[in-house]
């Protein structure tokens, strides 16, 4: 019953979230970068990386405020900025400290964090201000990429036999994968139908602008990217010898890393082919 409950308090939540507009959204992705960059740098503890949390966590907080002040403009640029000086200060804060025995692997998996998750997921600021289409491409991201993730565990729990990675993650199988992409390419078909109608149109969510070729190459885009996503999770997961990235969310449901992994690769990959073919 604690399983069902989270997602049906989570879920009206963050639909709330994403139609009240830009700036609510901005804080919610802002608190899952924050929150998703410290479940990561503890799976690193766990394995003697040493990461710089504070440095980490305040270069992420820094690069997702530069996507949303300049949202589609000088993002790109301030964010290379950012980037470029924590580099700066984390490698100047290794050699103050002269931690030679820590060095590399501290300042490579504070960047990496950085880098893994708040530049991925400050994508979906940039998706969310895709006007006047970006509300319903954010629906489009979020539904799709859910039911990726259902439909591979659910074709690969019934009939996976053929293992995708033993060692980064045994339950998963070629099955379940080619499920979870069939599951992308209809559901998007789908959300592409539904959003156009009458009803949703009114409140500017039509999708009729993504050709159906288009929906085809989204729906392998998300399907796949989706799915990678999970198994590079699972690859740190399993590395730091844990089932999930922390215990944010009661019933079983993991951390926040846990939630997002998916949508940190999916929000990049329907961004840029939105903006290169279909604007």
């Amino acid at each position: 019953m604690e399983r069902i409950k989270t997602p049906l308090v989570v879920i009206p939540i963050l639909l709330l979230i994403i139609h009240w507009g830009v700036i609510p959204f901005f804080l919610l992705v802002l608190a899952g970068v924050i929150v998703s960059l410290l479940e990561f740098y503890h799976l690193m503890e766990r394995r003697n990386y040493h990461p710089q949390k504070f440095l980490g966590v305040l270069g992420g907080f820094f690069l997702c405020l530069s996507f949303f002040l300049f949202q589609g403009k000088l993002s790109g640029g301030l964010g290379g900025f950012v980037v470029t000086i924590f580099l700066f200060l984390i490698l100047i804060d290794v050699i103050l400290k002269k931690e030679i025995k820590f060095g590399v692997s501290s300042v490579s998996v504070t960047f990496l964090g950085i880098f893994y998750i708040s530049w991925l997921l400050s994508h979906l600021i940039l998706l969310r201000d895709l006007r006047p289409h970006g509300e319903g491409l954010i629906y489009l991201l979020f539904i799709t990429t859910w039911c990726v993730d259902t439909g591979a565990f659910w074709a690969g729990t019934k009939f996976g036999r053929h293992k995708l990675s033993r060692l980064i993650s045994p339950n998963k199988s070629w099955e379940g994968a080619i499920s979870g992409l069939l599951t992308g390419i209809g559901v998007v078909f789908g959300c592409r139908a539904l959003l156009g109608l009458q009803f949703f149109t009114r409140l500017n969510l039509d999708l009729n602008f993504i050709t159906p070729i288009g929906c085809l190459v989204i729906g392998l885009l998300l399907g796949i990217g989706g799915q990678v996503g999970d198994l590079a999770e699972s690859l740190f997961k399993r590395n730091a010898g844990v089932k999930d990235s922390g215990n944010l969310f009661p019933g079983g449901h993991g951390g926040m890393l846990d939630k997002v992994d998916s949508l940190m690769f999916n929000a990049p990959l329907l961004y840029y082919y939105i903006q290169l073919f279909l604007r």
